[in-house]
């Protein structure tokens, strides 16, 4: 949520389709199973000839914090081919699942009820919903060893600061797109505090991305990495 975090335990959830709202559970339509390639957002974005949805982070818009605690939660309810909660060896078809401002309140089958009064209806067809994936070792900063364009070490090097801030914005995007919804960033390869940064920017809003645990500058022994090449 725009300039809020939710409470522990709390199930975030938004769209990204917009400034307030952004995704993170992957969707494969007409699929029953996850293939090899993970998750989008709730936009269909061709990969590899699939069309993928995204489910999770729907993380609404609220007005002034007075207003915003008075106010119900809004509700939405999302329909979708079929569920993976890792819940069975078989995937839960034709599931109805009730969001509850950011928290996911319900899942039960389609038709067993009618939507709740005022609840926005979204019709995902034929996708297959995802929970959000986590990745725990990961460098938003560093962007893979080309060796023909210098490395690791180039980046570090040459690369202007403002560059790097540029791609590591793509690189938690893609994550997202992907489907994981939390990262762990564990250190930003010579970028200082820049991970705060876009931490701080994807939870306002102003940028689309998962859900990031940041770890700032790292902590080495003296020519603990050796340049390559120079």
């Amino acid at each position: 949520m725009s300039g809020s975090r939710p409470r522990p335990g709390a199930r975030d959830l938004r769209w990204l389709t917009g400034r307030s709202r952004q995704a993170s559970c992957a969707a494969y339509p007409g699929r029953s199973a996850a293939g090899q390639d993970r998750g989008i957002s709730m936009r269909p974005v061709p990969y590899l000839g699939i069309v993928i949805s995204c489910l999770a982070r729907l993380c609404l818009a609220q007005d002034s914090p007075g207003s915003a605690a008075a106010a119900a939660p809004h509700l939405t309810v999302l329909r979708a081919r079929a569920l993976i909660d890792g819940t069975s060896g078989q995937p839960r078809l034709k599931p109805e699942i009730l969001v509850r401002g950011n928290r996911i309140a319900e899942v039960t089958t389609a038709g067993a009820h009618p939507p709740p009064p005022g609840a926005d209806v979204i019709d995902l067809g034929g996708a297959t919903l995802l929970p959000g994936l986590i990745d725990c070792h990961t460098h938003i900063f560093l962007q893979g060893e080309v060796p023909a364009a210098g490395g690791y070490d180039v980046q570090l090097l040459k690369f202007p600061a403002s560059y790097r801030v540029v791609r590591a914005m793509l690189a938690a995007r893609r994550a997202l797109e992907q489907g994981f919804t939390t990262l762990r960033d564990v250190e930003t390869e010579g970028a200082g505090f820049g991970d705060v940064g876009i931490k701080r920017a994807i939870e306002e809003g102003y940028i689309p991305g998962p859900r990031l645990y940041v770890s700032t500058r790292s902590i080495s022994t003296t020519g603990g990495y050796v340049l390559e090449g120079y």
